[in-house]
Protein backbone atom coordinates (compact mmCIF):
# COMPACT_ATOMS: atom_id res chain seq x y z
CA UNK A 1 0.00 0.00 0.00
CA UNK A 2 2.61 2.78 0.88
CA UNK A 3 4.55 1.85 -2.37
CA UNK A 4 1.55 1.65 -4.66
CA UNK A 5 -0.42 4.73 -2.89
CA UNK A 6 1.88 6.24 -0.61
CA UNK A 7 1.76 7.08 2.82
CA UNK A 8 -1.70 9.27 3.08
CA UNK A 9 -3.53 6.47 1.93
CA UNK A 10 -2.15 4.68 5.11
CA UNK A 11 -3.61 7.55 7.40
CA UNK A 12 -6.64 7.68 5.04
CA UNK A 13 -7.40 4.07 5.95
CA UNK A 14 -6.26 3.98 10.04
CA UNK A 15 -8.25 7.24 10.55
CA UNK A 16 -11.38 5.57 8.71
CA UNK A 17 -10.88 2.23 11.20
CA UNK A 18 -9.70 3.65 13.71
CA UNK A 19 -12.73 4.80 17.07
CA UNK A 20 -9.94 6.87 18.40
CA UNK A 21 -8.64 9.48 15.23
CA UNK A 22 -11.53 11.83 15.29
CA UNK A 23 -14.61 13.19 17.55
CA UNK A 24 -13.12 11.17 20.80
CA UNK A 25 -13.34 13.14 24.05
CA UNK A 26 -9.73 11.94 25.54
CA UNK A 27 -6.89 12.20 28.02
CA UNK A 28 -3.43 12.00 27.55
CA UNK A 29 -0.95 11.18 30.33
CA UNK A 30 2.54 12.99 29.40
CA UNK A 31 4.91 12.23 32.71
CA UNK A 32 2.85 14.22 35.29
CA UNK A 33 0.82 16.08 32.91
CA UNK A 34 -2.86 15.42 32.02
CA UNK A 35 -3.97 17.12 28.46
CA UNK A 36 -7.99 17.12 27.51
CA UNK A 37 -9.32 17.65 24.70
CA UNK A 38 -11.28 15.74 21.58
CA UNK A 39 -9.08 13.99 18.87
CA UNK A 40 -8.98 15.64 15.04
CA UNK A 41 -7.45 13.26 12.98
CA UNK A 42 -3.68 12.42 12.52
CA UNK A 43 -1.70 15.13 11.04
CA UNK A 44 0.57 14.48 7.59
CA UNK A 45 3.47 12.03 9.82
CA UNK A 46 0.67 10.06 11.39
CA UNK A 47 0.78 11.51 14.41
CA UNK A 48 -2.48 12.32 16.57
CA UNK A 49 -4.01 15.56 16.87
CA UNK A 50 -6.23 16.76 20.17
CA UNK A 51 -7.87 19.98 19.82
CA UNK A 52 -7.48 21.17 23.28
CA UNK A 53 -10.50 23.02 25.27
CA UNK A 54 -9.20 26.60 24.13
CA UNK A 55 -9.34 25.67 21.31
CA UNK A 56 -5.46 25.05 19.87
CA UNK A 57 -4.12 21.69 18.42
CA UNK A 58 -1.51 19.83 20.26
CA UNK A 59 0.51 17.05 18.38
CA UNK A 60 0.79 13.98 20.20
CA UNK A 61 3.82 12.82 19.58
CA UNK A 62 4.08 10.31 23.08
CA UNK A 63 1.91 9.56 26.15
CA UNK A 64 -1.10 7.47 27.16
CA UNK A 65 -4.25 8.28 25.25
CA UNK A 66 -7.28 6.35 27.08
CA UNK A 67 -10.75 7.88 26.95
CA UNK A 68 -11.94 10.28 29.06
CA UNK A 69 -13.79 9.60 31.92
CA UNK A 70 -17.58 10.92 32.67
CA UNK A 71 -17.76 14.06 33.81
CA UNK A 72 -14.57 15.15 31.92
CA UNK A 73 -14.57 18.48 30.21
Amino acid sequence: MLIERGSASIIAEFTRRSSYASGKRVEVRQGDTILRGTTAGLNDAGFLVVRKDDGSDEIIFAGGVRAAGPGCR
